[in-house]
């Protein structure tokens, strides 16, 4: 049985505000978040869960390792 392992590629510049992510600084240990912005070729996600909504400007932070929710794999 052939499995491939591989990503594909996100246009993150797509990717809607508060949309869903997974966030981590090591890329062993995940985070929810929500999608903050694309800027510059750096993902941004709101802190501690906040969205749009509840965010206030500076409530973002840049991650190394990001993922869309439905791009995890069990």
């Amino acid at each position: 049985k052939l499995v491939m392992d591989y990503e594909i590629p996100i246009d993150w510049s797509k990717v809607q505000i508060d949309t869903p992510i997974l966030v981590s600084i090591d890329g062993n240990k995940w985070h929810k978040r929500y999608f903050a912005k694309y800027e510059d070729d750096i993902i941004y996600a709101f802190n501690d869960g906040r969205t749009s909504w509840t965010a206030l400007p500076q409530d973002y932070i840049d991650w190394k390792y990001v993922k869309l929710i439905g791009d995890i794999q069990n």
